[in-house]
């Protein structure tokens, strides 16, 4: 601070002197400067000179990162759901930006800040639980000063998910949050200013916080835990909670980090973690047994020389030497760091344990906060998410996780509410999209992009246990935007499925992805590119999700051809002739999981609308689930509601005869295939989507140039609201006509989500808690009436196609141009902006 003050004094008395061509970069700034000085990465320079951070401290909270650079200059970003970056209304910050007046000496995030300077302790943030001041009510806006009970000076803060701790002159404080008894004072009362734990010892010398225990190392008496105790996470031996600090026997230890449900600590450079052992979150699985808890200290891994470790939720990291090690799991985040998106298993250790950087100086890893996803009804989950890991390489910030509130600092967010233009400079004809991948033609070109977890961008897999990213030159993690998939060199039509990509050149069909369901053709395993035997006319989208089969016509019969899931019941690897088929037009399937949730609806020549299978959730949209007398004891009949279908109680799947409740849905082999039933409606087009747990929908235009839906109904898919509740039902049996739509030409439908193009503008509804509607602020009400996509067309241009996949949508306007919008951790948006699970360097704001 004393140079800062004297640069400015040399200003004020007319001494100032433009800075050298190598700036002490000393001169601090937050909007202004002297003379003709500019404000840059907060600091005063001329021309063509930048003093940029270096980045020495790092620290990640819930959904949002800080870090001090070489000047002790705060830089934050990500979310700002409590004010802790900015006083201002705003939800987030996607940049690193400057935080706070003058120098500090260190930070410790939670849902709050709390930085020290010479001794004095500030913080802002939440402040719900009086994790900063009791004499403040709601979020503290500004750095409000700590004062230490005994007048000493602070040397240590932690911060955790609503409480804080601090070291004053040895003595150890906390205050927030006291549910479990995590401040350790005795009871389970709230505190809202420094209270003393075990204020006999004055030789605190490390504290570590977390959501619900906390623990602290003393200098004479060693290591400390208390609060909540369920899993053995304090290490006493035992899983009865502490409301004051108990013993725990693991001398020289030299740092602690609590999770959720464990602990993990490095003494005499032995990693040692203890605690709720399920998903790895203890260490390496083949050191320490992931099965089972862990109630006192035990050793976490046989490699030695650990310095440091820092804890999530289920997933922790420890540096070794300029190693950063983590193990644990993310449940949809950027897991361990190390490329690996799938949480895995037991039976493959691989996918819970791994080197991630090895030439980190620093390391942080952030918990997850209760606003990273919704339930049903609106109140907050959580969905186990790292929200945030971060490390500092070559001084440096590079963080991995996800970034839905701007927790990596790329400039923008993964969850993208409105449109944006899909990279590169493509003109397309067609677009399809998957659960998590989506592909597109231009110029006559095949191009995907999104997951490759399964092999369904380009037939190779990566980013998986079995073949871990960077374990072969060049292979990456999930593909960002659009890439030239060179399976065919030219292609007239694509049709993707739920983790599955088939594409039509010429008269030859050829398909790759997972082929777990044969929904690639042929019964060999595994993503490889094969062609589909046969010479082929046309390729049918049948409807991404819950898809997992796929529809041809043969050239030479004119017949349809299916393979995978198709008609209801099992899977066939074989292309087959599927004779109902052959005079459609358009068939829509939900054949995921099979059984009772499989149902399809088509359109024959003469557009007139047929469905079979399961009618469990209203899938026909007649009005009803099953009819009592007509011989069929459907999915939702039983020998006690209608004993003239069903006419014994007991499950006979097998034997030969379609009885007990069976139907041609849940007992193919006794039923025969699914009839398809007539219903007397006609439509222009149709779209079919389906869910693995409780079936699907179908939305269609009417001949009306109107848009009706019916079927399962989550979250509004069918844009139907009960009147007088304003609740969405969970399935409706008859068709539902959206409001305000009209002279309408296409229809594409998710298993929570549709949308249609109507008089060339584009409108959607359904679940919008990730921005797949398009329009308007992230809500957690279902959006039952249509809202125009938030995106204004060039004069005459209008929306021409809209494909929407898991949680995000897609579209291409009249001129070719393609636009995404929604939430993709794994890169579909085909925008650039992604969750990453690896480190990926901070963007400081420009």
């Amino acid at each position: 601070m004393r140079v800062t003050w004297v640069a400015l004094f040399a200003v004020s008395i007319g001494c100032y002197e433009p800075p050298s061509a190598d700036p002490a970069c000393d001169l601090l700034c937050s909007d202004s400067c002297p003379g003709d000085l500019t404000c840059v990465n907060g600091t005063c320079v001329g021309e063509g000179q930048s003093c940029a951070p270096v980045f020495e401290h790092v620290s990640a909270g819930n959904g949002f990162g800080c870090a001090l650079d070489a000047r002790q200059l705060l830089w934050c970003w990500g979310s700002n759901a409590n004010h802790q970056i900015s006083a201002d209304a705003i939800a987030s910050v996607p940049y690193a930006t400057r935080v706070g007046a003058g120098r500090w000496d260190t930070v410790a995030t939670g849902r709050q800040i709390c930085a020290l300077r010479e001794g004095a302790l500030s913080c802002w943030g939440a402040n719900d639980r009086g994790q900063i001041s009791a004499a403040v009510l709601g979020d503290v806006l500004e750095p409000l000063v700590i004062a230490a009970p005994e007048g000493g000076a602070w040397s240590m803060v932690a911060a955790g998910y609503d409480e804080t701790c601090g070291i004053s002159d040895g003595r150890l404080y906390c205050w927030g949050a006291n549910t479990f008894g995590q401040l350790g004072v005795g009871d389970v009362v709230d505190r809202g200013v420094p209270t003393a734990v075990l204020g006999e010892l004055t030789d605190w010398t490390t504290v570590s916080t977390g959501s619900d225990h906390t623990c602290a190392v003393s200098a004479s008496a060693g290591l400390h835990c208390w609060g909540n105790n369920d899993k053995g996470q304090l290490g006493d031996g035992t899983v009865v909670a502490a409301r004051t600090p108990v013993a725990i026997a693991l001398p020289g230890v030299a740092s602690i980090a609590v999770g959720l449900r464990s602990t993990c600590a490095v003494a005499s450079e032995q990693l040692y973690c203890w605690g709720y052992g399920f998903y790895g979150a203890l260490g390496d699985p083949t050191t320490i047994d992931p099965a089972v808890d862990h109630p006192t200290p035990t050793l976490a891994s046989g490699l030695t020389g650990w310095t440091s470790v820092a804890s999530a939720e289920e997933l922790a990291c420890g540096a070794r030497g300029e190693e950063i090690w983590c193990w644990g799991r993310s449940r949809g985040g950027g897991g361990l760091g190390n490329g690996v998106w799938d949480s895995g298993s037991f039976n493959n250790p691989s996918r819970y344990w791994g080197r991630i950087v090895e030439s980190a100086s620093a390391l942080s890893i952030g918990w997850n906060a209760n606003f990273d996803d919704l339930n049903d009804d609106g109140t907050v989950a959580d969905t186990g998410n790292l929200d945030l890991g971060c490390v500092i390489v070559d001084g440096n910030v590079r963080c991995w996780g996800d970034n839905r509130f701007g927790q990596l600092a790329q400039g923008r967010h993964t969850m993208q509410p409105t449109p944006e233009p899909i990279a590169g400079d493509h003109v397309w004809t067609a677009l399809a999209a998957g659960a998590t991948h989506t592909c597109g033609i231009a110029e006559g070109k095949l191009l995907c992009w999104g997951s490759t977890t399964y092999g369904q961008v380009d037939g190779t897999v990566s980013g998986t246990a079995a073949v871990p990213c960077g374990s072969i030159p060049g292979l990456a993690c999930d593909v960002l935007v659009p890439t030239e998939v060179m399976i065919h060199p030219t292609a007239s039509a694509v049709a993707v499925s739920v983790v599955t990509t088939c594409a039509l050149a010429g008269d030859a069909i050829t398909c790759w992805g997972d082929n777990t369901y044969y929904q690639a053709s042929g019964s060999n395993p595994g993503p490889t590119p094969r062609l589909v035997p046969g010479s082929w006319s046309k390729l049918f989208t049948l409807g991404s999700s819950g898809t997992y089969g796929q529809c041809a016509t043969e050239q030479s019969l004119n017949q349809t051809i299916c393979w995978g899931g198709f008609m209801g019941g099992g899977w066939t690897p074989t292309p087959t002739h599927v004779a109902e088929f052959d005079t459609m037009s358009s068939i829509g399937i939900c054949s995921i999981g099979g059984g009772r949730q499989a149902f399809g609806c088509v359109l024959d020549q003469n557009q007139q609308l047929s469905c079979y299978a399961a009618n469990d959730r209203g899938q026909f949209g007649n009005g009803a689930t099953g009819t009592c007398g007509d011989t069929v004891c459907s999915v939702t009949e039983s020998l006690a509601t209608c004993p003239a279908d069903c006419t014994s109680a007991a499950s006979t799947c097998g034997n030969a005869a379609c009885d007990a409740g069976e139907t041609c849905a849940t007992c193919s082999g006794d039923c025969g295939t699914c009839p398809m039933t007539k219903l007397g409606r006609s439509y222009h087009a149709i779209s079919v989507a389906g869910s693995q747990s409780s079936g699907g929908h179908t939305c269609g235009i009417r001949l009306d140039r109107r848009v009706e839906c019916w079927g399962r109904n989550s979250r509004g898919a069918t844009g139907y609201a009960d009147p007088t509740t304003g609740v969405p039902p969970a399935f409706i049996t008859t068709p539902n006509i959206l409001p305000g739509l009209a002279s309408c030409t296409e229809i594409a439908t998710s298993s929570s989500n549709a949308c249609a193009i109507c008089s060339g503008e584009l409108w959607c509804w359904g679940d919008h808690r990730r921005g797949a509607v398009g329009a308007g602020p992230i809500t957690t009400a279902a959006i039952t009436t249509p809202r125009k996509v938030d995106l204004t067309l060039v004069d005459g241009e209008l929306w021409a196609k809209v494909v929407l996949g898991n949680g995000y949508g897609c579209g291409l306007t009249s001129e070719g141009r393609g636009f995404c919008w929604g939430l993709s951790t794994r890169g579909a948006l085909g925008t650039g902006a992604a969750s990453a699970n690896l480190p990926i360097t901070v963007r400081l704001a420009p």
